[in-house]
């Protein structure tokens, strides 16, 4: 794995323990679907004990040492959107288990500047409805 993967791999990585500290479950890690890769899937914190509806959520890492070409989240395109939307669709449709469950699609922006702790922004529906 070169560095660019090894950078990428490791701010999934936060990404993940991050929403782990919030209360998220992380269900899967970079799922392939075939018409596209989702970086994390996960199932929302429920507000209360007394509140069971569970809702997915699927959220796309985006990690850079710098804003010097923008912001993380600022590559999350629109064709990105798209394919995002039709990845988790995809992967909605080949559980039939979690066919019927609301869900979303987040976005954890991580600047990771050299010798600093990274900022990480997390974006709750990014992508809007779907």
């Amino acid at each position: 794995m070169h560095s660019r993967s090894r950078f990428g791999s490791a701010g999934e990585a936060l990404a993940a323990e991050y929403l782990e500290r919030k209360g998220y479950r992380v269900l899967e890690r970079n799922v392939r679907m075939p018409v596209g890769e989702l970086d994390l899937v996960c199932e929302a914190p429920r507000p209360t004990r007394f509140w069971r509806k569970r809702e997915l959520v699927f959220v796309e890492v985006k990690t850079r040492t710098s804003a010097a070409f923008g912001r993380p989240e600022e590559s999350v395109t629109r064709t990105k959107q798209q394919h995002l939307i039709r990845a988790s669709q995809a992967y909605v449709a080949a559980h039939p288990a979690l066919r019927g469950l609301p869900y979303r699609i987040d976005v954890i922006a991580i600047t990771w500047r050299n010798n600093e702790e990274p900022e990480v922004v997390h974006i709750p529906n990014a992508v809007g409805d779907i």
